[in-house]
């Protein structure tokens, strides 16, 4: 979401830069600096610079078919590499925190997520290098968090002295060992930033657009079933939707008016 578009600002400013170089630039040269004397001055390395140049050439000049398969060797070299490069516009850092994300079905009560927070947290402490462990159940008053109880975190600090990779290898297998429920692994400024360009955490996510929320829901088990069928997924999930209990209050404003009611004072009562 936002690589593609980066790469793209960068092509057409180098095209832009590049068009203005040998078009505009010598024609304000040219008006601006009629009248101004032309003074001949060499910099000190291009003697240097161009003597290399020219042994350089020489080879290249007397065996162009070599130089051509040079090129054709690099060329092919990039195309083969360029599969196996990594997707990711940052590099995985290797932070210490640890942030992972438990998501039962809704309706799951409090109890039942504060015992599994627990559990997990006795779990992590046991693995070596982890200093501690809290937890983020629910949504707080006025907070981010657009779930309710049957949501929760895990946060936990690993020591520096400890192997990284076996450290984060021995927390995923306990995490994975929660079956029936969603779970992952993440580290907080990998989950900052995939949620500021993407709007989620996941590295991945298919939307789906409507009005009819049973609709919606029978589409989005269908996607899911299809991304089941693909090798090399893995913790593909339906986003958990919770229907909100509302009300619709419709004032009769003549009988409002004989009991000195206006729409406002009903509103703001309801709300």
């Amino acid at each position: 979401a936002f690589f593609q578009p980066l790469a793209l600002a960068y092509v057409i400013a180098v095209l832009v830069s590049g068009l203005i170089a040998l078009t505009i630039t010598p024609a304000l040269s040219f008006i601006l600096l009629r009248n101004a004397p032309l003074e001949k001055r060499e910099s000190p390395i291009m003697p240097w610079l161009h003597r290399t140049y020219e042994r350089m050439l020489t080879p290249i000049a007397k065996a162009p078919a070599t130089a051509f398969i040079a090129f054709v060797v690099i060329v092919a070299a990039g195309i083969g590499i360029y599969p196996r490069l990594g997707q990711e516009l940052l590099p995985s850092f290797k932070e210490r925190d640890f942030l992972m994300h438990w998501l039962t079905k809704p309706g799951t009560s409090h109890p039942e997520m504060v015992r599994i927070s627990q559990l997990a947290c006795q779990e992590l402490m046991t693995i070596e290098g982890v200093r501690n462990c809290g937890s983020h159940i629910g949504q707080a008053l006025l907070m981010d968090e657009i779930y309710g109880v049957y949501f929760g975190e895990n946060w936990i600090s690993v020591d520096p002295s400890v192997d990284y990779e076996e450290t984060l290898a021995k927390v995923q297998s306990m995490v994975d060992g929660y079956p029936g429920l969603y779970r992952d692994v993440q580290t907080y400024l990998k989950e900052r930033i995939r949620e500021v360009l993407t709007g989620s955490s996941h590295p991945i996510v298919v939307r789906i657009y409507g009005e009819d929320m049973d609709v919606l829901r029978a589409k989005a088990d269908e996607v899911k079933a299809k991304l089941d069928e693909i090798s090399g997924l893995k913790d593909q999930h339906v986003e958990f939707l919770v229907d909100v209990p509302q009300i619709d209050v419709k004032v009769d404003l003549v009988k409002a008016q004989a009991y000195g009611l206006k729409p406002g004072d009903v509103r703001r009562r309801a709300g």
